[in-house]
């Protein structure tokens, strides 16, 4: 499982405890979590196209002055 999508899971778990929860406070700060998790899948994702794209960059320079 990818670091994206497990923290789309825990962000998934923190709605669901949001659902169940005993105060508008709980329900809040789980919602809050939520959200927090699903800015590091967001980021999580950026990061690796990002290190994709210097990966690729790199083979392409390698591949050109070995040619």
């Amino acid at each position: 499982m990818s670091d994206a999508a497990e923290c789309r899971d825990r962000a998934a778990q923190c709605i669901q405890l949001a659902a169940t929860a005993g105060s508008a406070l709980q329900r809040t700060v789980l919602l809050n979590a939520a959200n927090s998790w699903l800015n590091l899948a967001n980021q999580a994702e950026r990061d690796t196209a990002q290190q994709k794209l210097e990966d690729d960059r790199e083979q392409t320079v390698s591949s050109r002055t070995a040619a």
